[in-house]
């Protein structure tokens, strides 16, 4: 087998990054030949787990990365680990999902992990929910509608979480929303190349790369710099943070200058690698302040990324040319721990 010529600082590094390096192309033989050189681009700098969808973040030092998301490591979470938009709010009439963009205080409910089997949900003027992490056997089956009609496979997670999320949401219970919940099963994955046809422009996106409740991929990845650029268009009391464009991963390094992340194909962090399969671009979501739910007044920041950073401005895209991007959709293509402070490797 042709190994590569990777370029790190230590040997213990390097012999991790070979070893690393060989089952991946072991399991991938096609992609044998590919990479040649890692190059150090900068460090992580936030891991993010949103384990409801438009609910609020939970803070990582650790994640395991799965082929549908980023997961809490068990070093870290005993007992039940949540993954990543796994658990979604959805309407009881139509069973369309709900989110942020239409109920901006979403972003305030806090999933956690409570014991082995139950969650904990927060929110401000609301009590504790605690909840049992649903099952088909004890639970109502369906199928949610979610972006271009699309039909994700959910279970619901019953009367009480729902009477708790409509309260919060309406004041009442009678609007009807209930919360749906994916366990991951491999028989439910999404065929997103299906669904968004428009979307084989992206050469490198496939099937595998979707997420559970996720709006495509399993990972988002943000670069500091690129949000510290947008700020700098920005007036004081309109400038964001990366916590505001909902990342999985952010990074940040002198090897990493603004939108570098555009152009990269293939990264490397901690045992995982992942590939750059789509710009994510970007909606109203961007301009509620993430810890507050409040809406910026002026549609900032989207407007002044409207000015610079449309996709039709940064590459040839004759299908969401209109739209703004920050950040790039990766899929997993090796599953493995990354942690806080790993370098950030590009290939």
């Amino acid at each position: 087998m042709n190994y590569f010529n990777m370029q790190y600082t230590s040997g213990a590094a390097a012999l991790g990054a070979i070893a690393a390096t060989a089952i991946y192309y072991y399991l991938h033989p096609k992609n044998e030949n590919l990479i040649r050189t890692w190059k150090a681009v900068g460090n992580v700098t936030k891991l993010h787990l949103h384990p409801l969808k438009s609910g609020r973040r939970l803070e990582l030092t650790s994640a395991d990365c799965t082929d549908v998301g980023i997961r809490q490591n068990p070093e870290d979470q005993e007992g039940l680990q949540l993954r990543d938009r796994t658990y979604l709010v959805y309407g009881e009439k139509n069973n369309e999902f709900k989110t942020a963009r239409t109920f901006p205080q979403l972003l305030l409910v806090q999933m956690s992990v409570h014991d082995k089997d139950q969650i904990r949900l927060d929110a401000p003027g609301m009590p504790t929910l605690l909840f049992k992490v649903p099952t088909k056997l004890k639970n109502k089956e369906l199928r949610v509608k979610v972006h271009q009609s699309e039909e994700i496979y959910s279970i619901d997670c019953g009367d009480e979480a729902a009477n708790w999320i409509s309260n919060y949401i309406h004041g009442d219970s009678t609007p009807g929303l209930r919360i749906g919940y994916h366990d991951g099963s491999m028989k439910h994955r999404r065929n997103i190349l299906k669904i968004y046809k428009s979307f084989s422009i992206y050469k490198n996106l496939t099937n595998k790369s979707a997420g559970l409740y996720s709006d495509l991929s399993a990972v988002l990845l943000v670069n500091q710099a690129s949000v510290d650029d947008l700020n700098d268009k920005l007036r004081e009391e309109n400038r964001v943070v990366s916590e505001n464009f909902r990342s999985s991963i952010t990074i940040a390094g002198e090897g990493a200058p603004a939108y570098a992340e555009d152009d990269w194909e293939w990264l490397k962090i901690g045992e995982a690698v992942f590939r750059n399969v789509k710009p994510c671009t970007r909606c109203i979501m961007t301009t509620i302040n993430p810890d507050t739910g409040v809406r910026n007044p002026e549609r900032e920041p989207l407007k002044t990324m409207e000015t610079y950073r449309r996709l039709r401005d940064i590459k040839d895209n004759p299908v969401e040319g209109k739209l703004t991007v920050m950040g790039i959709y990766l899929e997993v293509y090796k599953e493995g721990t990354i942690r806080l402070n790993d370098v950030v490797y590009i290939g």
